[in-house]
């Protein structure tokens, strides 16, 4: 089902919230570019990539994962 899901990044430019985009440089299913590409497009985004890493930074690396989202939201 979430690969039926489909957004293009300029429909999230107008998006005001900010954002961490997270991925593994590894991650096969959203590339790194391009999450770094999304990250330039959406006001008030970053993004992260994590090395040695695939899709699942929360499970392969937890503490990078629960230190940088911990940044982010502090």
């Amino acid at each position: 089902m979430l690969a039926t899901i489909r957004i293009a990044p300029d429909a999230l430019a107008g998006n005001r919230m900010t954002m961490l985009l997270l991925s593994g440089d590894e991650d096969w299913f959203f590339k790194p570019e391009t999450i770094a590409d999304m990250a330039r497009r959406i006001p008030n985004a970053r993004s992260t990539c994590l090395a040695g890493v695939g899709h699942s930074s929360y499970f392969e690396v937890p503490e990078d994962f629960n230190r940088i989202v911990g940044e982010f939201l502090g």
